[in-house]
């Protein structure tokens, strides 16, 4: 019988905010890094050609992009966790060499753990179960046996 590890998770708004802070936080990056460009392209246009309507538009734009977005996504995920009927449950991952079973109120999955999106550690978590950019499952690091910390700290990409 292969070895397995076991822990499990409490989920909340809180926390499921979290996750998706971090599956979020690379387009964020990216969205930011954009209107930055856009920043100084209404300089230039401002200070060198002399073109304030346009210069007014792009700070317009850059101002406003990323607050939108931001706030877009932050309702997406209140109204996806407020029509969840489980808001607040437990999820189980039993663990192996190969792979992790997933149990949560509706059902379970498993995973292989060569077939993972990616795995992404933070301070208190191993967001290990991205399944794809939009789709985590979080362990807490405290949780862990130390076993289960070094299986998933292998897994980081």
């Amino acid at each position: 019988m292969e070895n397995t590890l076991k822990t499990d998770f409490e989920m909340n708004f809180e926390k499921y905010m979290k996750i998706n802070w971090v599956m979020h936080k690379q387009r964020f990056i990216k969205r930011l890094v954009l209107c930055l460009v856009l920043l100084c392209i209404a300089t230039i246009a401002l200070f060198v050609a002399d073109m304030i309507s346009a210069a007014i538009l792009v700070l317009i734009v850059t101002v406003f992009y990323p607050v939108i977005w931001y706030m877009q996504i932050n309702n997406t995920i209140k109204n996806v966790y407020q029509s969840s009927p489980y808001q607040e449950y437990t999820i189980r991952y039993i663990f192996n060499e190969k792979e992790v079973n997933m149990q949560i109120p509706v059902g379970e999955s498993t995973v292989a753990l060569n077939k993972l999106y990616t795995v992404v550690e933070t301070e208190d978590y191993f967001y290990n179960m991205f399944i794809s950019g939009n789709q985590a499952f979080p362990v807490l690091k405290q949780d862990c046996s130390d076993e289960l910390k070094t299986l998933l700290k292998n897994l980081v990409k």
